[in-house]
């Protein structure tokens, strides 16, 4: 599968900040789309489901008007990193990626599309901080006939920063791992596949399911009884808060500090598609 994409068309006045590339390679897809442009300046729920490009743009722009009084959520983030991410980098002091707000300041992404799911960092329904990323899919195409949808949270905030394939160097902090809380629930053959550290720590993944065994399948092993396994570990989503664990092999070149991707593995014959499913995370973070 190519992994080419292209950008959105973005309405004069909206920045460009949170726009970026969504390699596609290695998810079930019947068309190739396009990622979405995103300003996440804690401005809440972002989605464009049954949204026109100009009710887009206001509803940004009345959203960008309210939260110019005070300093966002993100703007904070970036200035008061104080290393991690965007300074120094120290085996001892762990990276955070989100808790309660994003900590890196990089921006994030939806993909292949935007339509029919919703990302929002301000979830506060039960938090293990103060508020919770919440990823809802409803299962219906994004773009074209795609059987997946996903969001990025990525190394940049800027779009002429970012580069799917080339990102930051953390090999000398002497990253082990990335842990996360993850919560939520998913419909009849939906996955959740989670990666970090990509693209130099690509194949390090797991798959949450609801009864934790399901794995992904590709659109060629539909009707394969024993389809290729995924490579990624398997573990259970419940509707409490889990802790769980990536192994980070190679962290010499970071693009892509956290990446959740809903799969439908649509059954054999089958033309219809799936319900999606409704995640939240929290205390994202790269320890030793």
């Amino acid at each position: 599968m190519s992994n080419n994409s292209s950008y959105s068309v973005i309405p004069a006045g909206i920045r460009r900040e949170s726009i970026a590339k969504a390699s596609n390679e290695g998810f079930p897809s019947r068309n190739m789309g396009r990622s979405l442009p995103l300003d996440l300046k804690g401005l809440g729920p972002i989605t464009t489901s049954g949204m026109t490009v100009g009710r887009l743009f206001a509803a940004l722009s009345i959203a960008v008007f309210l939260c110019s009084c005070n300093k966002s959520p993100f703007d904070r983030s970036r200035d008061a990193s104080g290393g991690g991410a965007t300074g120094s980098l120290s085996p001892s002091v762990n990276l955070v990626v989100f808790s309660s707000e994003l900590k890196t300041g990089g921006g994030a992404f939806l993909y292949p599309g935007g339509n029919n799911q919703t990302l929002s960092f301000q979830d506060t329904s039960n938090p293990i901080s103060t508020r919770s990323i919440r990823y809802n899919w409803n299962g219906t195409p994004v773009v074209g006939g795609t059987l997946f949808a996903g969001f990025d949270l990525m190394n940049t905030p800027t779009l002429s920063t970012y580069n799917p394939n080339t990102g930051r160097n953390l090999s000398g902090a002497g990253y082990g791992k990335v842990t996360f809380y993850a919560r939520g629930g998913l419909s009849t053959n939906t996955v959740l596949k989670v990666e970090a550290a990509n693209p130099s720590n690509n194949g390090q993944c797991v798959v949450l399911s609801m009864n934790g065994t399901d794995d992904i399948v590709n659109i060629a092993d539909q009707c394969n009884s024993q389809p290729t396994p995924s490579g990624c570990s398997k573990a259970q989503l419940s509707a409490n808060w889990q802790s769980y664990r990536l192994t980070i092999v190679n962290s010499s070149n970071v693009a892509d500090l956290f990446k959740a991707t809903f799969i439908y593995n649509q059954p054999c014959f089958s033309t219809t598609y799936g319900q999606g499913g409704t995640v939240f995370f929290d205390q994202i973070q790269y320890q030793p």
